[in-house]
C-alpha cells in the first residue's frame, strides 16, 4: 500500500493593518506569520499600506504585500486585494483577521469562486461610534454574518467572546474554537528596583474612544497619591488627550507616542502598575505583556479582561474616574499587595505562551486542510 504524502498549503494571512502600523491585531498577525515561517510554512501577508514605511518594516523574513489603500471610516479599502487573491493557487489556506470591513467580503468572494477555505480570526466585535456608526450594525447583520457562516473555522479569543459570537450571528457552536493571543518571551523581564521614587502608572494602546483613556486622565486628577503616568501609543484622540492633560494641569503625564521593541520593554520594566480603562476588549496584548513583566493590572470589569485577570489584578466594576482614583490609591498604599499581585501576574502570563497558541492554530490548519483532528 502506497504512503500518502500530505502537502502543506500556502498560508495567506489577510489583515487590514500590519506593522509598522500600531495595534494589537497587527502584532498578533506578525507573530503568527513569523512563527509559521520559522516552522517552514510557505506564508504570505496581504495588508493595506496604511502606516507603511519601508524604513520601519519589522521583519524581512515574511513576504508582506502592502497594497495601495485609502482609509474610510477606520476601514482600509485595498483596491487590488480581490485580484491578488484571485491569483492564489487553489491549494492555499486563508487566515483572515477580522476587525474591519472590506477584506472579509473579498475573502468570502474568492472562497466561493476558487474553493479556497478560510479561517476567520475575530479580534474584537466593536460597538458603533462616530457619525457613521449606524452603518456598522447593518454591515454585521447583512455581510459579516455571511462571511462567518462560510468560514471553515472561526477563532475567538475567549470563551465569553465565543458565546457572544454564537448568539449574535446564529453560528453552530462546533464551528468556533477559543485560542487566546500569546505573549512573546521577551516580555518576561526582571523589573527595575526603585526605592523612594514616584510610582509609575503605564498605559499602552491606541488613543481611540474604545480605550477610554480620558477616564484615566480624569482619575489622575482626583488621586491622593502622587504618581507619574506614561502613555504609549498614537491615535485620533491624541489632541483630545493633550487638551485634557492641560485642562487638569497635570505635570506628571508623558505621551511617548509609538514605542516598540526594547524601548517598550524598558517602559514595562520601569512601571509599577498597568492600567487598562477600556470598556470593551478582546484579549488585550498589552495586558498580557504587562502581566509577563510582573505588573499588577487595574482594569475595567469587562468579560474578556475578567476571564484573564482573575485574582491577579484589580477589576473596577463601575468604571468611573472616582472609582479608578480610589482603587489606584488603595493599591499603591499596600506594597505587600503589589508584590503578591506581581508574582501572580507572571504566573498567569505563562498560560499564554506563543508556543501553545501556535500549536493550537496549527491544529486548526491541519483540520481544515486534511480533516485531521
Amino acid at each position: 500500500m502506497s504512503k500518502i504524502t500530505l502537502t502543506r498549503p500556502a498560508i495567506i494571512q489577510i489583515t487590514s493593518y500590519y506593522p509598522p502600523h500600531l495595534g494589537g491585531m497587527e502584532n498578533v498577525a506578525a507573530q503568527i506569520s513569523e512563527r509559521f515561517v520559522d516552522k517552514g510554512y510557505a506564508l504570505s501577508v496581504y495588508t493595506s499600506n496604511i502606516g507603511y514605511s519601508w524604513q520601519a518594516v519589522v521583519s524581512a523574513k515574511v513576504p508582506v504585500h502592502y497594497l495601495k489603500s485609502i482609509e474610510f471610516a477606520h476601514t482600509p479599502i485595498m483596491f487590488s486585494l480581490f485580484f491578488r487573491l484571485l491569483a492564489l493557487p487553489r491549494h492555499s489556506l486563508i487566515h483572515l483577521h477580522v476587525a474591519q470591513a472590506f477584506s472579509p467580503e473579498m475573502v468570502y468572494l474568492i472562497s466561493k469562486i476558487k474553493g479556497i477555505p478560510y479561517i476567520a480570526h475575530i479580534h474584537l466585535d466593536v460597538n458603533p461610534s462616530g457619525p457613521l456608526g449606524f452603518l456598522l450594525e447593518t454591515y454585521k447583520r447583512f455581510f459579516l454574518k455571511r462571511v462567518l457562516k462560510s468560514a471553515a473555522k472561526i477563532i475567538c479569543l475567549s470563551e465569553p467572546q465565543k458565546q457572544l459570537i454564537v448568539a449574535k450571528y446564529a453560528l453552530p457552536l462546533e464551528s468556533l474554537v477559543v485560542i487566546p493571543n500569546g505573549v512573546a518571551e521577551t516580555y518576561f523581564i526582571e523589573k527595575k528596583t526603585r526605592e523612594n521614587t514616584v510610582p509609575h502608572l503605564l498605559f499602552v494602546g491606541r488613543l481611540v474612544v474604545q480605550k477610554n483613556l480620558a477616564l484615566l486622565i480624569e482619575a489622575l486628577s482626583q488621586m491622593q497619591t502622587c504618581v507619574f503616568l506614561d502613555i504609549v501609543g498614537e491615535g485620533e484622540l491624541r489632541k483630545n488627550i493633550e487638551a485634557l492633560i492641560q485642562k487638569y494641569n497635570l505635570q506628571n503625564v508623558k505621551l511617548h507616542g509609538k514605542k516598540t521593541g526594547t524601548d517598550l520593554i524598558e517602559l514595562y520594566k520601569s512601571a509599577d502598575i498597568f492600567v487598562l480603562p477600556s470598556l470593551k476588549e478582546g484579549v488585550s496584548l498589552s495586558m498580557l505583556e504587562a502581566l509577563a513583566a510582573g505588573l499588577p493590572v487595574v482594569a475595567s470589569d469587562a468579560p474578556e479582561i475578567r476571564g484573564i485577570l482573575g485574582e491577579c489584578g484589580v477589576l473596577i466594576q463601575d468604571p468611573t474616574a472616582t472609582n479608578y482614583a480610589r482603587a489606584l490609591d488603595k493599591l499603591l498604599s499596600n506594597k505587600d499587595n503589589i508584590r503578591n499581585l506581581s508574582i501572580l501576574s507572571v504566573k498567569k502570563a505563562h498560560d499564554y505562551s506563543w508556543v501553545s497558541v501556535m500549536d493550537s492554530i496549527e491544529d486548526i490548519y491541519k483540520e481544515v486542510n486534511y480533516g485531521i483532528r
